[in-house]
């Protein structure tokens, strides 16, 4: 058994675990910020249309998400579950587009792990699209507990018992797929990002309203595990604001944001530029999508300017580890 990092078990103290796949997660005192459900498949109640007579041509898969073949997919996604017992939970949702219209009574496919052979084949539920040609798989978190997949790990979803109206098995050697099966590896999982994203999901939005000038009263967004609302003042035909932190010295700090925007740090008493990166993150939930990372100086009151392409901008910050 894996031991777990001293900082994941820090993430966990601030009270915001996701949930496992048995639904034992507590709901929230509020309603939710965000949800993100999946849409209804829309399965007819009589199961498969009627197939035309004499229908011998194999069904094929004509794209999916991920491709076939696919490497460093990000492993999870945060989402709030509002079925069953309503929490945070994790799920990694896939998709196939088949050739033609196919038996929505077949919805299962299993999951295998072909990078730990002994573990036991995963059974995934799917829904069909009304028009009985799009498969929309959810992964859910297993029971037992752990995320939707793994990390670093080659899994494959066994299609080859699938079927159109008419009968003919999939056509298991069409280049899409190749073998009738789909092919995919992930990448490593962000527990760091995954907690950030739990914040926008559950978190009461606290605003803060920038301040137009680097001096003076500017506002303090310096709280982690806080859902900030970031307003910029429109200055010379642009928004742009400022934000100051008070921090500990000699510390790394993440700020997600929930969009690409300028940013810079400085030292708020003598105004030293204080260096930073700022890159995309994975897909790990629909509220962040980039982040900046710094470290704090030994004089660590920082002034942060946002040049935001619109007024607003919502953001959270992390300790690093």
């Amino acid at each position: 058994m894996r031991r777990l990092p001293l900082a994941v078990l820090l993430i966990v103290s601030c009270a915001l675990p996701l949930a496992s796949g048995c639904g034992d997660d507590e709901s929230p005192s509020k309603p939710p910020v965000g949800t993100d459900p999946l849409p209804d498949a829309g399965i007819p109640d009589g199961g498969a249309p009627d197939a035309g007579p004499g229908d011998t041509v194999a069904p094929a898969v004509l794209s999916s998400t991920p491709a076939e073949g696919t490497t460093g997919l990000y492993p999870v996604e945060v989402y709030y579950r509002t079925s069953g017992q309503a929490g945070l939970s994790e799920r990694k949702v896939l998709t196939l587009q088949f050739s033609e219209p196919m038996d929505t009574v077949l919805t299962q496919a299993p999951l295998l792990n072909l990078t730990d052979t002994s573990a036991e084949p995963r059974t995934v539920e799917g829904t069909w699209s009304t028009d009985g040609q799009q498969l929309t798989l959810p992964i859910l978190q297993p029971e037992e507990g752990g995320p939707a997949l793994e990390e670093n790990t080659s899994y494959a979803v066994d299609l080859k018992g699938f079927r159109d109206v008419a009968g003919n098995r999939l056509d298991a050697v069409h280049p899409v797929l190749g073998d009738g099966r789909l092919d995919f590896t992930t990448g490593p999982n962000d527990l760091l990002l995954n907690h950030a994203c739990g914040h926008t999901l559950v978190d009461t939005i606290l605003p803060v309203s920038a301040s137009a000038t680097p001096t003076g009263t500017v506002p303090r967004m310096d709280q982690t595990h806080k859902y900030y609302e970031v307003t910029a003042p429109m200055e010379s035909g642009a928004y742009s604001g400022y934000t100051r932190m008070r921090l500990p010295p000699e510390t790394s700090y993440i700020l997600y944001l929930d969009h690409e925007v300028p940013v810079s740090l400085s030292t708020f008493a003598d105004n030293e530029p204080v260096e930073s990166s700022s890159e995309a993150v994975p897909p790990a939930c629909q509220g962040i999508t980039h982040r900046v990372r710094f470290t704090t100086p030994d004089s660590p009151e920082l002034r942060v300017h946002f040049i935001p392409p619109g007024a607003k901008l919502r953001a959270i910050l992390e300790e690093s580890f």
